[in-house]
C-alpha cells in the first residue's frame, strides 16, 4: 500500500507491511483516505491486518522515494542535490530537479514470496559513491520537533552524516572537458553537548575549506550553515571531510550545479 502527493510532489510513499485489498477498498471520502481491513483471508505475506485512515497534515517530518531520471553516459550531470542521512526524498518546488536525494539510499526491501513486493526499485542513485562507508554514521532529528534557526528548511538539516566522508560523483563521460561548477555544502550541529571539533574540507583533493568548526560559525549548535564554492571539474567530483580535532565531522547536505548549460540534461 502507498500513495503519491500529487499536488506536493512528494515522491512515493510506501507502507510496505501492509495490503490493500483485492478489491477496492482504498476509498477517498470527507477529506480522508479510508482503507478498511480486506486481507483477513488473503495467506500473502504482509505483517499487519489492520483498518487505516489517512488525513493530511502540514509537517516537515515526511519523506518520499523517487526514481532518479536515467541519464545516457555521455551526457554531464547538470544539477544534483544530496541529503545525508535522510529516511527518504523530498521535492520542495515544482521542478524536476528540485529534488533532494537521500544519501545513502533508504532500504526498500518489503515482504517476499505470495503478494510480496520485494524490492522497490527506488534504491540506487547512480554515479554516486562512498569510501568508507563504515566509518561514517547517519544523524536525524525530527525537524518538527527539532527548531532549526537561520532556514526555512529544518528537515534538510535536521539529518546528516558524521564521519571522514569521501564522496566521489561522477560527473561525465571519460575525456569529458572541465566546466565551472557551484559546490554549496549544508552543516547544522545536531549532536547535544558533544565536544566541538574541527575538520577540514577537500574538493577534487584540495583544501578548501580548513578548520571547520560547524557550531562556532553557525554561533550555536542546531543552527543552518551554507558554505557555496566554486571549482573546475571534468569527469568526477570528489568531496572530503578531514577530522583535525575533537568531535567527527558532521554534514547535512551536498548542493552540485553547472555553471553552464551543457549539451543535453
Amino acid at each position: 500500500m502507498g500513495f503519491f502527493d500529487v499536488t506536493g510532489r512528494s515522491g512515493v510513499y510506501h507502507f510496505p507491511n501492509m495490503r490493500a485489498s483485492c478489491w477496492v477498498n482504498m476509498v477517498p471520502a470527507c477529506g480522508l483516505v479510508l482503507v478498511p481491513e480486506g486481507s483477513s483471508s488473503c495467506p500473502c505475506a504482509y505483517n499487519y491486518k489492520a483498518s487505516v485512515a489517512l488525513m493530511s497534515a502540514e509537517r516537515h517530518n515526511h519523506w518520499g522515494l523517487y526514481t532518479p531520471s536515467p541519464r545516457p553516459k555521455t551526457q554531464r550531470v547538470r544539477q544534483l542535490r544530496l541529503n545525508f542521512g535522510a529516511p527518504g526524498d523530498k521535492q520542495p518546488g515544482e521542478q524536476e530537479e528540485d529534488v533532494w536525494f537521500a544519501f545513502p539510499r533508504p532500504s526498500t526491501v518489503g515482504p517476499r514470496g505470495a503478494g510480496g513486493m520485494g524490492r522497490v526499485p527506488y534504491d540506487r542513485l547512480p554515479r554516486v559513491t562512498a569510501g568508507e562507508a563504515s566509518a561514517v554514521r547517519p544523524i536525524f532529528r525530527n525537524p518538527d520537533w527539532t527548531p532549526i534557526a537561520d532556514t526555512d528548511r529544518p528537515w534538510l538539516y535536521g539529518c546528516g552524516l558524521v564521519g571522514p566522508l569521501q564522496l566521489r560523483v561522477r560527473l561525465a563521460p571519460d575525456g569529458a572537458p572541465s566546466r565551472p561548477y557551484r559546490v554549496t555544502l549544508h552543516f547544522c550541529e545536531l549532536r547535544e553537548g558533544s565536544r566541538p571539533g574541527t575538520f577540514d574540507v577537500l574538493l577534487q583533493g584540495e583544501t578548501v575549506l580548513a578548520e571547520v568548526n560547524v557550531r562556532e560559525e553557525a554561533k550555536g549548535p542546531e543552527r543552518a550553515l551554507a558554505k557555496p564554492l566554486t571549482l573546475q571539474a571534468a569527469e568526477q567530483l570528489s568531496l572530503e571531510l578531514k577530522p583535525r580535532t575533537g568531535e567527527p565531522p558532521i554534514i547535512s547536505a551536498v548542493e552540485i550545479e553547472a555553471l553552464t548549460q551543457p549539451q543535453g540534461r
